[in-house]
């Protein structure tokens, strides 16, 4: 079979575990490269490594590393330097995931559309288990309303089960988002945005609101920011449309103010323009390296484009020496507005 979708051609031939098929090869395409991704697909690696006798795997390897080259040989120098350091975490990502052995019943289902992989892993048939904060509250559609088009709103939402960093070496979380007004359009002049948050400060912490975006003053956290507005008085914002990975030194507060970021990009999406958007945020403990991708259509290719990686992120020293944290959403409004809405698609955990 091969989809078109997006930017990204899946070339699939059979499917294995969860899919009643058995898979051989599966291999991604972009702009950018080739990829074999067969071991996303697969919990027995050297069962499917039996069938793939179409190409010698060195030859097969050396082919789509050709494409690759010929792809970015033209890319300027800084751009071939992230996609292979993209690449890097791409491939240890999928060497982690074919380790993964135990398959559960419940992951032999079937595909199904709109399925939560944390869910599953964590043996739950229904909704991830996700506590409102303050303005958030949940809809009767899984979705989370963080804030409403209403001025000074303060709200989160984490997951009640705490992530184990000790125990983790990766884990990625995937979700839509969408910024509206109040007639369910696009939120041109509101504010201020929302953030995705690792804390270990309490299942319900929430900080403060207007362009602090729900989390500023919170201790042992880090978040990762998406700012739809021009705060430059107050937080030094560098655009009215942002990401950004903010965090402080234990015992100091982290802010949104941005001399607390440690990285941070403009050159996204208008995340207010009242459409989803799909955020996919990989984190690699013990490589200190957060990574962030987006995309905008919610098809099942992995044709996420990475918008910022942050290096030298030490969640153990961020989070005080705490080896649990709460994973969830923070967000406000001040004077402006705007309705922000969540829906979580998938979260991964790869354990030790």
């Amino acid at each position: 079979m091969i989809s078109l979708l997006g930017s990204t051609i899946h070339l699939v031939i059979s499917v294995a575990e969860g899919w009643g098929k058995k898979l051989n090869y599966c291999v991604a395409f972009s702009a950018d490269e080739a990829v074999d991704v067969t071991k996303r697909y697969t919990r027995n690696w050297q069962e499917v490594l039996k069938r793939r006798v179409l190409v010698d795997e060195e030859k097969l390897k050396q082919f789509l590393d050709q494409i690759t080259h010929e792809r970015q040989k033209n890319l300027p120098e800084e751009r071939r330097e992230i996609l292979k350091e993209r690449r890097k975490r791409e491939e240890k990502e999928l060497d982690d995931a074919f380790k993964r052995t135990v398959v559960k019943d419940s992951e032999r289902m079937g595909r199904q559309t709109g399925s939560i992989e944390w869910r599953t892993a964590r043996g739950e048939s229904g909704n991830l288990d996700i506590q409102a904060v303050a303005s958030a509250s949940r809809e009767n559609d899984g979705m989370i309303r963080l804030t409403t088009a209403d001025p000074d709103q303060v709200g989160a939402a984490y997951c009640s089960e705490q992530l184990d960093l000790s125990q983790t070496n990766a884990a990625v979380f995937e979700f839509g988002f969408r910024i509206t007004n109040k007639q369910g359009e696009a939120a041109w002049d509101g504010a201020d945005g929302f953030a995705f948050v690792i804390q270990s400060a309490g299942p319900t912490a929430l900080g403060q609101g207007g362009c602090e975006l729900g989390y500023g003053g919170l201790k042992n956290s880090v978040a990762i920011e998406f700012d739809t507005y021009k705060s430059a008085d107050r937080c030094d914002d560098p655009s009215g449309n942002h990401i950004s990975l903010h965090t402080a030194i234990p015992p100091q507060p982290i802010s949104a103010h941005q001399k607390y970021s440690l990285g941070h990009t403009s050159r996204i999406p208008a995340m207010n323009s009242g459409k989803w958007i799909y955020a996919r945020i990989s984190i690699f403990v013990d490589e200190k390296l957060v990574d962030v991708s987006l995309k905008e259509d919610d098809e099942e290719a992995d044709d996420y484009v990475s918008v910022l990686a942050v290096n030298n992120v030490d969640l153990a020293m961020y989070l005080n020496g705490n080896s649990k944290a709460w994973i969830g959403f923070t967000a406000s409004t001040g004077g402006l507005s705007q309705n922000q809405d969540i829906r979580w698609k998938r979260a991964v955990v790869y354990r030790k």
